[in-house]
């Protein structure tokens, strides 16, 4: 009786994550995305454009004293761009929280884990890599307002005002 009731959870359990919605795999580029990145304490206005699973252009338009820098993201190099200087970070993605950006946004339906309700949002668990990456979507649509990230870098929370896939 037990397994039949563990059974029915499960199945309901399964259909509220939405059998008629699709999974949000955001395995379709480019993707166009601005918001608020935080990291440490830290806020960051950031527009990405992400190219691939491991390929991103990023500009930070907010806070002023690093408004116009721009991180160009390929596997695991991890460019900086501010006018006309370019710099290659040598310790890649361990230091930089922007260029997590791509990694956040490269789930596919194979990394799934779960999902739930809570509020009006629907939250995606996806395991990558020994990361966790939590991903919101609000009732009714597949886009997403928040990504979470959560690896060996520390938490990465994206905002994000504005989703163009």
């Amino acid at each position: 009786m037990k397994r039949v009731v563990v059974l029915f959870v499960l199945l309901l359990i399964l259909c509220s994550c939405g059998s008629e919605k699709k999974i949000p795999s955001l395995e379709s580029y480019p993707i166009t995305l601005s918001g608020n990145l935080s990291y440490n304490g830290n806020s960051y206005a950031v527009t990405s454009v992400i190219h691939g699973p491991h390929s991103a252009d990023i500009t930070i338009d907010y806070p002023e004293n690093l408004s116009g820098y721009s991180f160009k993201v390929d596997n695991s190099s991890v460019w900086v761009y501010y006018d006309s200087m370019q710099i290659e970070l040598k310790n890649g993605i361990a230091d930089i929280p922007f260029a997590l950006i791509p990694e956040m946004l490269s789930v596919s339906y194979s990394d799934f884990e779960s999902c739930r309700t809570e509020g009006d949002a629907l939250i995606y668990y996806y395991k990558k890599d020994g990361s966790l990456i939590r991903i919101n979507t609000k009732r009714n649509e597949d886009k997403p307002c928040r990504i979470e990230y959560t690896g060996e870098q520390g938490t990465v929370i994206f905002d994000i005002e504005s989703f163009i896939a």
